[in-house]
């Protein structure tokens, strides 16, 4: 399936926002993890409960939020191809 002039610039679109985000957060990581200095201090064993719990739902977040965006992009190509079949339906 070729792509048309519907699903060229929604695909650009559509990947824009979340390139840009995941390239910004790499970045902050890269810079956090350069400047990272020893700690000297007591952990609560209750800690590494609620850094799983934030990991935990930070991941079932993303997935929900990945699930969506997909859907709607599905959506929408099925849509164009609809678009596309029907205007070469009546020429």
């Amino acid at each position: 399936m070729a792509i048309g002039s519907c699903g060229k610039g929604r695909l650009l679109q559509f990947l824009y926002a979340p390139l840009a985000f995941s390239l910004m957060t790499l970045q902050v990581l890269a810079v956090l993890g350069a400047l990272e200095q020893p700690a000297y201090a007591y952990v609560d064993p209750g800690s590494g409960l609620l850094a799983l719990q934030i990991l935990s739902t930070t991941f079932a977040g993303f997935i929900f939020i990945v699930r969506k965006r997909v859907h709607r992009f599905l959506m929408g190509m099925i849509r164009c191809v609809k678009t596309e079949d029907d205007l070469r339906a009546h020429k």
